[in-house]
């Protein structure tokens, strides 16, 4: 069949296929991190329209029953982050069968949320007891329309999950065709040329044999030297990919477990949609682990508390946001004092310091700040038997109004797809829960 072709010109067909397999797997997996993102983001959003939707009643129910202000005030921010969240949704629906739920009879979920939205605003200039109960009323109603839009958002990802499946089965079927063609075309009559020439050799010159064995010894042991070589090269190739496949996973994780405790908040999830979701957590964070054993005490966490030295443990820190530092060009001032022992949880109070500094990083990023202007002060001393920890930077601070509520989950000042509003809360229960200690946050000025 290729008997026309040169054994060159077949090798150049065979690496091209590859390269072409590459690249499609490669646009393939991109594809599906891709999908996977945009969903868990609208599911995820969708899916807080539901609880947003309840606890926005419920405060402007509990507003007429204690006329307290604040309440008042929450259900107007709650107001305002569900219509953002839907507006955000609109602009990103993905299929007409979701357009539809939004639009078209019976659904007509916008229809119905805008005159939500309607009543809510009435209220808020002039709240009334008709109006609230008109506000329940609808939220009732609006609750399993919320539901089949999430139920829609899911069924659309799964579907599209089915499809990329199908195309990595069809990669890997091309991919193994190539390679058996490589060897029947290329590999075979290699070999079958090799032999050729040996037997004419041996034909030609008996007296010769010895010194073609010599000479194969010699060839023998520059191959294990080259074989040695290839091997060297193939591993740093291997650990220089590994790093660049280490975003999929963590991607994975961080998408899965985000999806699941969404999940979870607004209704129970299922044992078999939380030990799937479990399972597929487990085998990406086996696989960080097998990559990079210096993580491994950090990533299994601490079980019992244990006694450990505080300016160890800063270090520590530092270690694991050097490169951050270096990338962003942020000059950490430590003032860390020896001696300092504590009891508690060495790993979770690392994952504290990092939550801090990840928030000071992201407000020099969005105020970009000049490279030569970007300083994180962290000092450790004891006064009275206490330990003080201080983290400063001189990023600007924060609006009064948001420092009450820093530690709360789910606040966040960054949009939706940027921030999670979990990780000060996380920092909050490690600390005052997990190590019996305290945490405040304020506004300075220094020099």
């Amino acid at each position: 069949m290729f008997k026309f072709l040169s054994l060159k010109q077949i090798y150049v067909i065979v690496f091209l296929s590859l390269i072409f397999w590459a690249f499609f797997a490669f646009y393939t997996m991109n594809q599906l991190i891709a999908s996977q993102e945009k969903y868990a983001n609208l599911i995820n959003i969708s899916g807080k329209q539901r609880m947003l939707s309840q606890k926005t009643t419920l405060m402007v129910k509990r507003y007429l029953e204690t006329q307290d202000k604040k309440l008042f005030i929450h259900s107007m921010e709650l107001h305002s982050l569900m219509e953002n969240d839907h507006n955000y949704i609109l602009k990103n629906l993905t299929s007409q069968e979701i357009k539809s739920i939004y639009y078209n009879e019976p659904y007509l979920l916008d229809k119905k949320l805008q005159l939500y939205f309607s009543l809510l605003d009435s209220f808020h200039k002039k709240p009334t007891k008709n109006l609230a109960n008109q506000i329940e009323s609808y939220s009732f109603d609006l609750l399993p329309k919320l539901n089949d839009a999430v139920y829609a958002f899911e069924k659309e990802a799964n579907e599209k999950i089915v499809i990329l499946k199908e195309r990595e089965m069809f990669i890997l079927i091309g991919t193994l065709l190539t390679i058996i063609l490589e060897a029947l075309l290329i590999v075979l009559p290699s070999l079958k040329k090799i032999k050729h020439k040996e037997d004419e050799l041996l034909q030609k010159n008996i007296t010769l044999e010895e010194e073609i064995k010599k000479e194969i010894e010699i060839v023998r042991k520059q191959e294990q030297i080259l074989a040695k070589n290839s091997k060297l090269t193939a591993m740093g190739e291997m650990i220089e990919n590994i790093a660049h496949q280490w975003r999929q996973p963590l991607s994975i994780i961080a998408t899965s477990a985000t999806a699941l405790q969404f999940k979870n908040e607004i209704n129970p999830v299922s044992t078999n949609e939380i030990n799937q979701t479990c399972i597929k957590i487990n085998e990406n964070a086996q696989y960080l682990s097998n990559t990079i054993e210096n993580f491994r005490q950090y990533l299994k966490g601490d079980s019992i508390p244990v006694r450990f030295d505080m300016k160890n443990n800063s270090n520590k820190f530092i270690k694991f946001v050097e490169k951050s530092i270096e990338k962003y060009h942020i000059q950490v001032i430590l003032d860390l004092h020896e001696d300092i022992k504590v009891n508690g949880y060495p790993n979770e109070l690392i994952e504290c310091f990092i939550n801090i500094f990840n928030n000071s990083k992201d407000i020099f990023l969005e105020k970009n700040y000049s490279h030569d202007n970007r300083f994180i002060f962290i000092s450790q001393k004891v006064i009275e038997n206490k330990i003080i920890i201080t983290f400063k930077d001189n990023a600007g601070g924060m609006p009064t109004e948001v420092l009450p509520r820093v530690f709360e989950p789910y606040f966040t000042t960054k949009h939706q797809t940027k921030g999670t509003g979990l990780g000060l809360s996380i920092t909050y229960n490690l600390i005052v829960n997990g190590m019996n200690g305290s945490i405040e946050v304020e506004n300075v000025e220094f020099t």
